[in-house]
């Protein structure tokens, strides 16, 4: 029976992790094309500062310095800072040089290109650090007679699977923020950006070094998805009718 709740879970955790991204991704096909190459750019803005430079540099490079292995080992608060805050400097930079490549030689950028951007972003993220590992735990669960790891739960799962609903209205959020301020030629905003997405990284990690609970860490992830959340919907009144980010409004 529990096994039975546990993939379930599992399944549900699935549905959301791929569900979401590649459900925008289907409405964007149909109903508005044009986005499709930011939906991409943000794609390749994870891909390229989280999986091909910032992790690999965590993992291969910078374990063979020792100031790194002491932060690491004895200096746990300031190693999630800086886990946070490199998190910030890497992908929002990459969302700042993936939008200045996109609108190159173009005056004018929607509201929706900015949200489509972001769960591109997001999605990727939800899928590949999330998702896959959901279909691995799920294929290796149905494969195997083997007993279930305890500490892995449904209530666990399911709240994980959700967590990156949250997660992903985050990075459209802070999408946005990066977007106003290419449009009013303002690099302050870049780094807002990378402060909040640095302050959201390292809180979650320094609570988790301090033995705070799974769910006191979720919840964190939920209060910021939620204010980002909120301001990508408000930042909206931003734009003009066609779209256009008004910048008589700063």
């Amino acid at each position: 029976m529990n096994s039975c709740i546990l993939v379930m879970s599992i399944i549900i955790g699935i549905l959301i992790c791929f569900g979401i991204p590649l459900g925008y991704l289907v409405y964007l096909i149909v109903s508005r094309r044009e986005d499709i190459k930011f939906y991409f750019g943000g794609v390749c803005a994870f891909v390229i500062s989280q999986m091909i430079l910032r992790i690999p540099i965590l993992n291969y490079v910078l374990p063979n310095m020792d100031w790194y292995l002491v932060m690491e080992t004895s200096y746990t608060l300031i190693y999630s800072l800086f886990l946070g805050f490199t998190a910030g400097l890497f992908e929002e930079t990459a969302r700042f040089i993936g939008f200045k490549t996109i609108l190159k030689g173009k005056r004018k950028v929607t509201w929706e290109s900015g949200v489509a951007f972001g769960m591109g972003h997001g999605g990727i993220e939800a899928m590949l650090l999330v998702g896959a590992g959901m279909v691995n735990e799920l294929i290796k669960i149905i494969n195997s007679s083997a007993a279930l790891d305890s500490s892995v739960t449904a209530v666990n799962v399911l709240i994980g699977g959700f967590e990156r609903v949250f997660a992903i209205a985050f990075h459209v959020g802070a999408t946005l923020i990066v977007l106003y301020g290419i449009k009013v030629a303002k690099k302050r905003y870049l780094a807002l950006a990378i402060l909040i997405h640095g302050v959201f990284d390292s809180a979650a990690g320094i609570l988790t070094a301090l033995g705070a609970s799974f769910y006191l860490v979720e919840l964190w992830c939920v209060i910021w998805g939620t204010a980002l959340f909120i301001f990508a919907v408000k930042c909206k009144k931003l734009f003009k009718g066609d779209g256009v980010l008004n910048e008589k409004t700063i």
